[in-house]
């Protein structure tokens, strides 16, 4: 018995911790699930944001991340100094998330379109998303730290860095340009929000004048339909008429039995593919037959 403790342990020692991740508050480097408090915190001190969607005691890829990128003293220095983290968590074992933050990640999720975990996403101050970052095989901290520098060059902050090095005019000029450029940006934001507002605005206008339209339509058009076909063949004679109504019953049939066939879900065999060639055959026939009596009443 002591063995197997023992053995169980030494396996718990193997297996990747997730990230120590404080419940309230946000500390520059230190994951936290208070998502509101990182972003403040990253507002405040002009700070990029990093945001991880995991599921950290059952996602595998989560755990690469944990066991090759975050444990390691690269990735938390870099982040102690350049980063707020916001630790964003799905795991089985419910007890692991706090009551007040479940609701809230998931509203998080659906806004920012997460489909898979880890998903991790870079903001800048703002909270503009700057880009997604993957999970690879072969990751290294360092590499990872790498990816986010490229990303956050052009970053407010970044820039900065890079103004402190040159020559006072020429930072000068560039900032001058910077600035102009992140208010461009904002303003096409801004006129892309007006735009889609008024999209949604139109389409809402539209369908309260289309859905009336189309209900009644659609009561109308199939009769309206029939009824011209049925008109035609009874000028033909009324034997005519009644054959078009037993051919055009025999294909709605023939349509409705292959459709159930279908849903049974079959399997892809010989047989299966003989019986659905079947069913089509027919209803191309009845297809065909209805049409050219429709075509020989025409006047």
């Amino acid at each position: 018995m002591k063995k197997l403790c023992l053995v169980i342990i030494m396996l718990a020692a193997l297996l990747p911790a997730a990230p120590q991740v404080q419940q309230d508050g946000a500390v520059k480097g230190v994951w936290t699930m208070d998502y509101d408090a990182a972003v403040k915190a990253a507002k405040e001190s002009k700070t990029p944001l990093f945001v991880l969607f995991t599921g950290s005691d059952w996602c595998q890829w989560c755990k690469v991340m944990d066991d090759q990128v975050f444990s390691k003293p690269e990735w938390q220095l870099y982040a102690k100094a350049n980063l707020y983290l916001a630790y964003i968590d799905f795991p089985q074992d419910a007890k692991l998330v706090p009551e007040k933050y479940k609701a809230r990640n998931e509203k998080l999720q659906e806004e920012m379109e997460v489909e898979g975990y880890p998903t991790m996403i870079l903001m800048d101050e703002n909270g503009k998303e700057l880009a997604r970052l993957e999970a690879e095989k072969t990751i290294t901290a360092q590499k990872f730290v790498n990816l986010i520098r490229l990303r956050l060059l052009y970053t407010p902050s970044e820039l900065e860095k890079v103004y402190a090095k040159l020559p006072a005019e020429e930072a000068d000029v560039l900032r001058k340009r910077g600035e102009r450029k992140a208010q461009l940006e904002a303003e096409l934001m801004k006129a892309d929000k007006i735009l889609h507002a008024e999209i949604e605005a139109a389409q809402k206008k539209h369908e309260a004048v289309a859905a009336p339209l189309n209900e009644e339509l659609e009561k109308i058009g199939d009769s309206f339909d029939k009824e011209i076909i049925i008109r035609l063949m009874k000028l033909k004679s009324a034997d005519k008429a009644k054959e078009f109504e037993k051919a055009q019953a025999d294909l709605e049939e023939a349509m409705k039995k292959a459709m159930e066939w279908i849903q049974t879900r079959p399997e892809q065999n010989e047989a299966n593919t003989k019986i659905f060639n079947e069913h089509k055959k027919k209803i191309e026939e009845l297809r065909e037959k209805t049409q050219q009596m429709v075509l020989d009443a025409l006047p």
